[in-house]
């Protein structure tokens, strides 16, 4: 297997995202300074040539990726966009960008011409996006899985319903398959072209977690208003995020999860339309990201002060994350993510939908009114 060193060569780039262009399509509020600014969600062109940022700027930036000047970035496009990204990918062209925003719209900007436009909307923010040969995939808030032609999304194929709360993520097996992750504490293997879930398993009931311990009294009708009330589904950990890497040597897939307040992964083996729990994995700290760099080795972003970067070797005996180490320090550059270790679980919290029932209040004003008109 390759060490971390091996794997990973310095130097360690940092980039610094310029300021965005002057806003001529809409009136905006003031936006945050410079030095605040955060990066929402990236990606990486399937050709390894191009790295795609979105920030809270309300801007996309492309950066072109030069391997032979030490890896050095390019800014090369940057565009405005009017609402704030969830989800970036390039699509198997490597000549679009495709974002999912938080109102629930796919948009589409291609580097050579430099247009962009709408591919297709939903009715609620948008929490994942994949693009597989012909089709696009897109699930949302609102426990929605959609399969839509590409690039005419307005052609929709089918839905993929089953879950009861919002899904986190999507991966893509093969031709005919994927895997959601949801809100609702499960992961589901679906065919989906057909729509039709193959199986379904509960998380943190495999990996032996227990279910949330919620105090019901901070849900009461007597210490919060109605329209703050969560509606959760179930007391089982939401799913946050899967990542899936085939193993050829065994013709299975290797899939792995994190946990809302869970500290490490869980591992499961795909085969024949069989989801088997393989095993969990304890980390030092949450998880914010993590991704396959090859079958058997995980990279993972954790908030460990001076550790932030690491790998775990899924085939070793024991199962020990290696902190990866640089000779430029990381540490300021992970300084305000640190400030939020839970913004992971933070963030899936407060995607469960809340309780409305503005009956009472409508009455209460109704007999108000009458009141006042005699």
């Amino acid at each position: 297997a390759s060490s971390p060193s091996m794997l990973f060569k310095e130097p360690v780039t940092v980039l610094s995202v310029p300021d965005p262009l002057p806003r001529t399509d809409v009136q905006e509020v003031p936006q945050p300074k410079k030095e605040n600014l955060k990066i929402l969600a990236s990606a990486l062109s399937k050709c390894g040539q191009y790295v795609a940022l979105a920030d809270d700027h309300k801007q996309l930036t492309v950066w072109q990726w030069k391997q032979e000047d030490q890896g050095s970035l390019k800014l090369i496009k940057q565009w405005n966009i009017v609402r704030r990204a969830n989800k970036i990918i390039f699509d198997e062209s490597s000549t679009n960008v495709l974002i999912a925003d938080k109102s629930g719209d796919v948009l589409k900007f291609n580097l050579e011409n430099d247009e962009s436009h709408i591919v297709l909307g939903h009715l609620s923010m948008l929490l994942d996006i994949k693009v597989k040969n012909q089709y696009i995939i897109t699930c949302d808030r609102d426990e929605k899985i959609r399969i839509s032609h590409y690039p005419n999304a307005y052609n929709i194929h089918n839905f993929c319903l089953g879950h009861t709360d919002f899904v986190t993520s999507i991966e893509v097996v093969d031709e005919n398959h994927l895997i959601s992750t949801s809100g609702d504490g499960t992961m589901k293997l679906w065919h989906f072209l057909q729509g039709k879930i193959l199986a379904s398993v509960t998380c943190a009931e495999d990996a032996g977690l227990d279910q949330l311990k919620i105090d019901q009294a901070d849900n009461n009708e007597e210490n919060i208003p109605n329209q703050l009330k969560v509606k959760r589904t179930t007391y089982w950990p939401s799913v946050l995020g899967v990542r899936i890497v085939p193993q050829e040597s065994s013709g299975k897939v290797l899939a792995a999860v994190t946990i809302e307040k869970f500290q490490g992964f869980v591992l499961y083996e795909i085969e024949q339309n069989v989801m088997k729990f393989r095993q969990k994995v304890e980390t030092e700290g949450p998880i914010w990201d993590f991704e396959f760099i090859n079958s058997e080795t995980l990279v993972f972003v954790t908030a460990v002060q001076g550790k932030n970067l690491q790998t775990l070797h899924i085939g070793a005996k024991e199962k020990k994350a290696n902190v990866i180490e640089f000779s430029t320090s990381l540490e300021d550059f992970f300084k305000d993510a640190m400030a939020t270790p839970l913004s992971a679980s933070a963030f899936v919290e407060d995607l469960h939908k809340r309780w409305f029932d503005n009956v009472k209040d409508y009455l209460e004003r109704k007999r108000t009114d009458r009141k006042s008109t005699r």
